[in-house]
C-alpha cells in the first residue's frame, strides 16, 4: 500500500529514528551513507510540521527515493550529526516513479549541525527538481547552510526548477573547514532560482581560505542569482568556478570580502550574465585575479566601490583598461550609500545611484528567515555571536604603489612589516630589522643564515604584491658579508610558480641573473640592484637589470630571458642560501608598478 498523506505535528524527537517507507521500497543505499531521525522512501504528501528533533547523530530528515510533494514546515532541528534536511538522492532514477520532487520546506530553524559529520549541511538537495525552499534561519554548522545539485559537469541531472528564497543563512563554516558557501551548487540545475537570501559571516579554515555567499561551483549552470545580499565572507559574496555558465546574476549586493568581493572564472559552452550588481569593497580585491579573463560573458551595469579612498583595481588594472576590454560600459565607480553598511544595514538610500542611474531594484532583508507568531520569529535572536573580524588581506592587487621600506620605523631584532617570513624547523636563522649596517640611515633588513638547516632556502622572507600590467621595478642596496649566499627573485603562481627576475651570487662571487653571469660583486660594500621586468599583456620573458658598484658607473643589462609565463608578479623574496653561519643586508628597498 503506498503511504500518502500522513502529518507527523508537534513531535518532540530525542535520539529516535522513524521510517516511513511502502513494503518493500528499502533502499540499498541506506546502508552505506549517513541516515536520518526521519526517513521518508516512496511516499507522497507527508507532512512534518511543529517539530522539535535534536540530539540525532546524523541528519534529522531525509526524503528519499520516489517521495513526492512532503512538507517540512516548522520545525526547529539543532544538536545534529550531521544535518537538517536531506532531499533526493546522489545518484539519479532510473524509473521516473522514483524520482523526488516537489517538496516544500518552509519556515524551519536549523542551528548547531555537522556537530559528528562536519560536514552535514543545513538543506541539502541532490537529485531532487520543483521543490521550493524558502524562510529558514540556517547557523552554526561546520560547513554549507544549503548544498543544491550533485553532478559534476554539464551532464543531464534531475536537480531542476527549485527555488531557494528568503532565507537567512549565517554564521556557518566557522573556520572548521573550507571550499564551503552560505549556498552552494553543482552540475545542471535549469530554472534554478536564488532569490532574496540573506546570507553572512561565512568564513573558512585559515590553512585553506576559502569560503563565499554563493558559491557556483564548477559547470554549475542555468541558475539564477538575484536580490541577495552576501557580506562578510572570507573569499567573496560570489563563487563563479571553472565551466560555471547560462547563470543569471543581476540584482545583488557583494560587500566586506576578506580577500575578494567577487571571485571569476572563465564560462565553458554559453557565458554568464552579470548585471545590476554592487559590488562594495573594504579590502581585499574586487575580483579574483583571472589569467585569462572572461570576455564573452555580460558584465554590465554594475556598481562598484571602494571605501577607504583607495583606487579600485579590476584585474590587476585600472577602470579604464577594464573597459577597453569591452566589460561594464555602462556601470560605474560610485557610493552606492548603503543606509548603515558598518552595522549591517545594507539598504539604498533613494539618490543612490544605483537606483537612479543603473536601475538597481532597491530590497529589504528583513523579512528573510523565520515569519509567524512573535515567539518564534524570535527565538534566533537568542542565539549570541562574537563580533565580525574579517581575517586579513595577506594580498591585494597594486597600481602604481607598492612597498617603499628603508627599515627606519621597525624596532630593531622585529622582523620587517609586511613581509612573511620564514625561518625553518631548525633554529638558527633569522630575519630581523639591525642597526649593525645601513645603506642610509640607521638600519637594514638583516638575514642570517646558520648550519644545520632542514632546508637551504631558509631563512627566507617575501612580499605579496598582486600586480599583473604594467612594468614592475624594484631596487634595493645589498651588502653581503663573507660566505653569505643570497637569492633574490620575484615569481608568479605555486607548484610549481614562474620565476620572473632572479639574481643569485655564483662561484667567484659572480652575480647570475636567471643563471647568465652579469658582474663579480664585491663583498662587505654596498650595492645599488634594480630590475624593471614588463607585465601582463606586455611581458616579453624577459627584463632589464642595473648594477651600481661602488666606484664605478651603473651597468645596465637590457632584455635578461626569464620565465616565459611571468606575466603577473605575486611573490617578491629574498632567501639566504648558505650552508654555514653568513648574514647579509637589504637596504632602500622600493617596489612600484608603473603604468
Amino acid at each position: 500500500m503506498p503511504v500518502e498523506n500522513i502529518t507527523l505535528r508537534g513531535l518532540n524527537l530525542r535520539h529516535a529514528d522513524w521510517s516511513l517507507e511502502p513494503e518493500g521500497h528499502s533502499d540499498p543505499q541506506a546502508v552505506c551513507t549517513i541516515g536520518a531521525a526521519i526517513t521518508v522512501t516512496g511516499a507522497s504528501s507527508v507532512s512534518i510540521e511543529n517539530c522539535d528533533i535534536a540530539h540525532v547523530g546524523r541528519y534529522a530528515v531525509w526524503l528519499r527515493t520516489g517521495s513526492r510533494a512532503c512538507r517540512i514546515v516548522h520545525n526547529q532541528f539543532h544538536d545534529l550529526g550531521a544535518g537538517a534536511v536531506r532531499v533526493g538522492e546522489t545518484a539519479m532514477a532510473n524509473d521516473p516513479a522514483d524520482q523526488c520532487a516537489g517538496h516544500t520546506i518552509d519556515n524551519n530553524y536549523i542551528h548547531d549541525y555537522g556537530i559528528v559529520y562536519a560536514a552535514g549541511v543545513g538543506i541539502y538537495v541532490g537529485q531532487s527538481s520543483d521543490n521550493t525552499i524558502t524562510h529558514n534561519e540556517i547557523h552554526d554548522g561546520n560547513y554549507s547552510g544549503m548544498s543544491i545539485g550533485w553532478n559534476w559537469g554539464s551532464t543531464a541531472t534531475q536537480c531542476h526548477r527549485n527555488v531557494i528564497a528568503d532565507n537567512h543563512i549565517h554564521h556557518v563554516m566557522r573556520g572548521m573547514l573550507s571550499d564551503g558557501a552560505g549556498i552552494y551548487t553543482l552540475g545542471t540545475s535549469t530554472g534554478t532560482i536564488l532569490r532574496h537570501n540573506h546570507i553572512h559571516d561565512i568564513l573558512s579554515h585559515p590553512s585553506v581560505p576559502i569560503a563565499w555567499g554563493v558559491y557556483l561551483d564548477a559547470e554549475s549552470n542555468q541558475i539564477t542569482v538575484e536580490s541577495n545580499l552576501c557580506h562578510d565572507t572570507t573569499s567573496g559574496g560570489l563563487m563563479m568556478h571553472n565551466g560555471a555558465h547560462e547563470n543569471v546574476v543581476r540584482n545583488n549586493i557583494f560587500a566586506r570580502g576578506a580577500l575578494q568581493t567577487v571571485w571569476r572564472a572563465m564560462p565553458v559552452g554559453k557565458p554568464a550574465d552579470f548585471e545590476r550588481n554592487i559590488v562594495y569593497v573594504t579590502q581585499g580585491n574586487t575580483f579574483y585575479y583571472d589569467a585569462d579573463p572572461d570576455l564573452k560573458s555580460t558584465w554590465n551595469h554594475n556598481l562598484y566601490w571602494r571605501t577607504g579612498g583607495r583606487e579600485m583595481v579590476f584585474n590587476g588594472g585600472s577602470w579604464d583598461e577594464w573597459l577597453e576590454l569591452g566589460l561594464d560600459r555602462d556601470s560605474l565607480i560610485a557610493d552606492p550609500q548603503f543606509m548603515d553598511p558598518e552595522h549591517g544595514d545594507f539598504r539604498l538610500k533613494p539618490t543612490s545611484p544605483a537606483i537612479t542611474k543603473l536601475g538597481f531594484q532597491p530590497f529589504d532583508v528583513k523579512d528573510c528567515g523565520l515569519y509567524g507568531e512573535p515567539a518564534w520569529v524570535a527565538l534566533p535572536h537568542s542565539a549570541k555571536f562574537p563580533p565580525t573580524v574579517l581575517p586579513a588581506a595577506t594580498r591585494e592587487e597594486v597600481l602604481g604603489h607598492g612597498i617603499d621600506d628603508g627599515f627606519e620605523t621597525t624596532a630593531v631584532g622585529q622582523p620587517p612589516a609586511d613581509a612573511v617570513v620564514y625561518l625553518g624547523e631548525i633554529p638558527g636563522g633569522h630575519v630581523a630589522v639591525s642597526d649593525e649596517q645601513a645603506a642610509s640611515g640607521k638600519c637594514a633588513l638583516k638575514l642570517t643564515d646558520a648550519p644545520g638547516l632542514k632546508n637551504n632556502w631558509d631563512p627566507h622572507c617575501f612580499y605579496q604584491p598582486n600586480a599583473g600590467r604594467g612594468t614592475a621595478v624594484a631596487s634595493y642596496k645589498l651588502w653581503i658579508g663573507s660566505g653569505a649566499l643570497p637569492w633574490l627573485e620575484m615569481r608568479y603562481g605555486a607548484n610549481p610558480y614562474h620565476a620572473g627576475p632572479s639574481l643569485q651570487l655564483g662561484p667567484g662571487d659572480m652575480l647570475m641573473a636567471n643563471g647568465r653571469p652579469t658582474l663579480k660583486l664585491p663583498r662587505e660594500q654596498w650595492v645599488g640592484v634594480e630590475v624593471a621586468c614588463p607585465l601582463g599583456k606586455a611581458a616579453t620573458g624577459a627584463y632589464d637589470l642595473t648594477l651600481s658598484l661602488p666606484g664605478a658607473p651603473a651597468q645596465r643589462f637590457a632584455a635578461v630571458p626569464c620565465h616565459a609565463e611571468f606575466r603577473r608578479l605575486t611573490w617578491f623574496g629574498f632567501v639566504s642560501l648558505a650552508a654555514d653561519t653568513a648574514a647579509f643586508y637589504v637596504d632602500d628597498l622600493k617596489l612600484e608598478v608603473r603604468r
